[in-house]
């Protein structure tokens, strides 16, 4: 269970903290974001060269399909109905979540950052497809869902960076200033994020996700669950989404692992 001792966020009949859960509500909703906005990049086919692009302060390349080594695999799955699939693990949280109580640091914060990090650290996650070109960023954000009190929700971006308290100060900020928002409009022209929602009611086993099937979707979609212990480690829920055509159960299964040793190296005794 999450930490209940100074939540003042009131939610159904739970009372939650508001920074540790503010991404909590309804996961059915957090996807009606997919639908599909074409960012400006350029729209020339498969290029015979790697190239550098700057747009809007995004730095990305354009994946040459032909010196590919996923080109047949891509194209395999980029033909499919539902070409996102997804797998569920219990992550051991356990030096981060005593951690965080002992020193009353944010633990939805400090696990958020540490996918993101890892989630960067695993080029494939990094790879997109924007319906002409497969690119692949140098570096991506989240974009969060946000509760807010009166039972709506609305999306959140974070920029990624490295140094968890520049990063803390970030979330913390952006996630106070979605709250107080009343529109909802979800992010167009932006793929250099994931998508990430957080499910904390619920231990569940797997999970899926509302999108609109006619749009070719590759922003891997990752959501947490209900944090509980089990002898003496503490588990959450983890599931990635992602398109088969980038990115293989090999890479989700490397994230997974990246991600708990990075928790244990940064967190541990």
């Amino acid at each position: 269970m999450l930490q209940m001792r100074d939540y003042s966020f009131r939610f159904h009949q739970f009372s939650f903290d508001s920074i540790e859960l503010v991404t909590a509500f309804s996961k059915c909703y957090h996807h009606s974001r997919n639908v599909a906005f074409r960012p400006n990049l350029p729209t020339n086919g498969f290029t015979n060269k790697y190239r550098k692009v700057k747009n809007r302060s995004v730095t990305y390349k354009i994946q040459p399909l032909d010196e590919w080594k996923r080109k047949e695999q891509f194209l395999f799955y980029n033909e499919f109905t539902e070409p996102m699939y997804g797998i569920s693990v219990d992550l051991d949280i356990t030096s981060l979540y005593h951690y965080c109580r002992k020193n009353e640091q944010s633990i939805f914060v400090s696990y958020l950052h540490e996918i993101i990090k890892a989630v960067n650290s695993v080029e494939e996650f990094r790879y997109r497809y924007d319906g002409e070109n497969v690119i692949v960023y140098d570096k991506i954000g989240v974009s969060v869902t946000v509760a807010r009190e009166n039972e709506t929700f609305a999306f959140s971006y974070i920029d990624y960076d490295a140094n968890f308290l520049e990063f803390a100060e970030s979330a913390t900020s952006e996630i106070a200033r979605v709250r107080e928002t009343s529109n909802f409009t979800p992010f167009a022209n932006k793929l250099d994020l994931i998508h990430f929602s957080a499910v904390p009611w619920i231990q569940f086993t797997s999970l899926s996700h509302a999108r609109h099937h006619e749009f070719k979707d590759t922003i891997p979609k990752i959501s947490t669950g209900k944090i509980y212990h089990s002898g003496e480690r503490t588990l959450m829920p983890i599931s990635v989404h992602a398109h088969h055509g980038l990115v293989d159960a090999l890479h989700i299964g490397k994230l997974y692992s990246l991600l708990e040793n990075k928790i244990q190296e940064r967190y541990g005794a």
